[in-house]
């Protein structure tokens, strides 16, 4: 393992413009003019900076989509005059040229990793509130601080475990989405047919499924009024019987902002429709979503949803049920 390991934060644009690169801000005069040392060298603004050596590793992670992009060998320092360099930005004068060592296959939610609920990342362990404040101490597009091989390997298993799930959905027949909430919509599909339930999906994606060659319902079968089975059919998957009783309702859900439209969704079946032991409420997402709906679930607007036991599932746990699916029947 090299000496020194850097997580580097950057803006989607940035990195999707020059992932081969990386770039951090100068200290400039009250002209705005660069700032140089005594040797004519520039300033970065974070002294970290100047500690960054050809061969240490980076963790590059993009803000606004709290993706960790990959991890990366550093190979050089570009020169002012370097025809390589990134010539919009304008600011971030001080460039590094890096090299891929590790890239994830698919979305790798760096929120996951803080609250995954196993191994803490020891860059948050001065932070009183975590769940606030672990934002904010990362800083900027173009924060950079070094971590510790702890949290490098905690890191690296989380864009590693992507490869493994990859070669599982390749051996399971699994499609390629743009989305990971279309994906998961088609392993649901996938997972309630195992149980020879007639599957509905949201009308919006129903098109998406069957270019995928799943068959799904055409229409929401009539199990109600025509008031709930209009809410039905926006449920992001509805899993019916042969007599077409509502057996299994699930809502994918991928950010904290639409999990209350989704659970009321869920709640204007669970308030009118006859209770049974069979039937399941489901909420699927990401594992940061699992405190927002414990507490969702328990307020009085929720209480039908509360009775029935609604259930979160996060995304690691329904791939797994997608690939035991394809083998055999699965326990839901």
């Amino acid at each position: 393992m090299t000496k020194n390991i850097f997580f580097v934060v950057h803006d989607e644009e940035s990195y999707e413009k020059h992932p081969d690169l990386i770039g951090f801000y100068v200290k400039t005069d009250l002209d705005g003019k660069p700032m140089r040392n005594a040797r004519g060298e520039l300033i970065p603004e974070h002294p970290t900076v100047n500690e960054i050596r050809p061969k240490d590793r980076v963790i590059c992670y993009t803000r606004g989509d709290y993706l960790i992009r990959g991890i990366f060998e550093v190979t050089e320092k570009l020169k002012e005059g370097d025809a390589r360099r990134a010539k919009d930005w304008t600011r971030g004068l001080v460039q590094f040229v890096i090299e891929l060592i590790l890239k994830p296959r698919g979305d790798v939610d760096f929120r996951n990793i803080i609250f995954s609920g196993k191994d803490s990342l020891e860059m948050f362990g001065h932070l009183d509130n975590l769940k606030k404040q672990w934002g904010m101490s990362i800083g900027g597009r173009n924060y950079i601080r070094k971590i510790s091989l702890h949290d490098f390997e905690i890191i690296e298993k989380a864009l590693r475990h992507t490869l493994k799930l990859e070669a599982k959905e390749e051996e399971g027949e699994m499609p390629k989405f743009p989305r990971v909430h279309l994906a998961t919509q088609f392993k649901l599909v996938k997972i309630l047919k195992s149980y020879r339930l007639k599957v509905h999906v949201a009308r919006n994606n129903k098109v998406k499924m069957s270019e995928k060659g799943e068959d799904v319902l055409e229409s929401i079968p009539e199990f109600h009024n025509e008031h709930i089975c209009d809410i039905a059919s926006r449920i992001d998957c509805v899993a019916f019987s042969e007599s077409n009783v509502p057996r299994i309702l699930i809502e994918v859900v991928d950010t904290p902002a639409t999990l209350t439209e989704s659970l009321y969704r869920l709640n204007e079946v669970a308030l009118v429709y006859p209770r049974s032991e069979e039937q399941r409420f489901y909420i699927v997402g990401p594992e940061i979503l699992r405190n927002n709906f414990n507490e969702k679930i328990e307020s009085l607007t929720f209480k039908s949803l509360k009775d029935v036991n609604c259930m979160f599932k996060p995304y690691q746990e329904v791939n797994e049920l997608f690939m035991e699916s394809q083998k055999k029947k699965p326990k839901l």
